[in-house]
């Protein structure tokens, strides 16, 4: 009778460490398939914010013709900015809000970087805390779109990136020509 007690509690300590694996194997399959989800949100997110920007570059033309003399608004708006400072392009109360709404060519957002992510007008994108977008525009040859900076071609690289905390979260790239500012007009 001693003998059986003994194979009983070997198989219940076996069972008791085979069920106690299984569970740890689930409960870390499952917080796997909770960290992934959180990137690919992350991601998701992050090529949002940065489309929401490429779109607003890509509508624009390379660069614009100067104007002979440029417009009294232009002429008014530069005037104001030298009389008052930053509060011309939205700083208030000591806090700094970058406008857009001026940028009337792809390469006025040359090097830009914005934390937290704001329409073209000032406002803060909704749910955009902890994001930074960044711009990159560089003129690159028509036959290696991806080298380094061709100076003369006509053929830009527009990089819009989307980083949280620190780590890329999304990147839209697009190519913009002076020859196709030509077409548009």
């Amino acid at each position: 009778m001693m003998r059986r007690r003994g194979i009983v509690m070997a198989e219940a300590v076996l069972a008791t460490a085979l069920v106690g694996g299984l569970a740890v194997a689930a409960m870390s399959l499952v917080s796997s398939v909770a960290v992934e989800r959180q990137v690919a949100s992350e991601r998701s997110w992050g090529h949002l914010l940065s489309r929401q920007l490429a779109d607003e570059i890509a509508a624009l033309p390379v660069r614009v013709e100067a104007d002979a003399g440029g417009s009294l608004l232009d002429d008014t708006v530069k005037g104001a900015g030298d009389l008052l400072g930053d509060a011309v392009s939205g700083e208030l109360l000591g806090e700094a809000v970058p406008l857009r709404t001026s940028h009337d060519e792809i390469m006025d957002y040359d090097g830009l970087s914005e934390s937290p992510p704001r329409f073209r007008d000032g406002s803060a994108v909704p749910g955009g805390d902890g994001w930074t977008r960044a711009v990159e525009i560089t003129e690159v040859s028509a036959t290696d779109l991806e080298g380094t900076e061709v100076a003369g071609t006509g053929v830009f690289r527009v990089r819009v990136t989307a980083t949280l905390r620190g780590r890329e979260a999304g990147e839209v790239v697009l190519y913009r020509t002076t020859a196709a500012d030509g077409a548009m007009r």
